[in-house]
């Protein structure tokens, strides 16, 4: 009979240890998250604010806004004339989900894409954030100085990324996947290369579907 006390005591205590041991984590976990969500807040929101330059400089920008669910920016030129929009969506990676911001012209061209965050694997799909770098002495000179003789501050755009610029809805898709693509798929990651240009190509189709049915009402 005492051993059996003793072997009841002992599952109890292994029990309790490892309730305290999951409990101290999951508080540990739940203060972390909470001391860093704000933080992750800022970060993505200042990604977001940096996003609008770098796709229409000079431009004035409204608030954030919604249509059908699909958060937007209106862009205008500093007297207020329209240029166009800034749209934000996001598509499944191989490993992540893929946030994205892009700017679409009045006459529905896009202006730019921007990749916001991913986690996609380290020299495969990463590389849609690649900068590729030709460097000869004169790039080099002009990147350390501009004419003024004042350091070169410009933005170089990844690769990848560029691929999208003044590309209509129809051109939109993968090379390999389709006749009118334009989109240089990246070496050994089709599956994100294809989770961004899908992600663009079905969230712009929907956007102006949504504005021409708001211009209708």
């Amino acid at each position: 009979m005492a051993d059996q006390d003793k072997k009841t005591t002992g599952i109890f205590r292994s029990s309790l240890t490892l309730f305290l041991i999951t409990a101290s984590a999951a508080f540990l976990l739940a203060f972390v998250y909470t001391k860093t969500k704000d933080k992750i807040a800022q970060t993505e929101n200042s990604k977001k604010m940096k996003s609008y330059e770098q796709i229409f400089p000079k431009g004035r920008f409204s608030e954030e806004k919604i249509i059908e669910d699909m958060p937007f920016v209106e862009v205008s030129t500093q007297e207020g004339n329209p240029l166009g929009y800034i749209i934000f969506t996001q598509g499944e990676g191989y490993s992540s989900t893929i946030k994205i911001a892009y700017g679409i012209t009045m006459d529905k061209k896009v202006k730019g894409v921007i990749i916001l965050s991913q986690q996609e694997t380290p020299g495969l799909g990463a590389r849609a954030g690649e900068v590729k770098k030709n460097i000869t002495l004169v790039s080099l000179l002009s990147s350390l100085f501009n004419a003024q003789g004042e350091p070169q501050n410009e933005v170089q755009r990844p690769w990848f990324q560029k691929q999208y610029e003044n590309l209509s809805l129809e051109e939109l898709w993968l090379k390999k996947q389709n006749e009118n693509g334009k989109i240089e798929a990246i070496t050994g990651a089709t599956i994100t290369s294809n989770a961004v240009t899908q992600a663009v190509r079905e969230s712009l189709e929907q956007f102006i579907k949504n504005v021409q049915e708001k211009e209708h009402k």
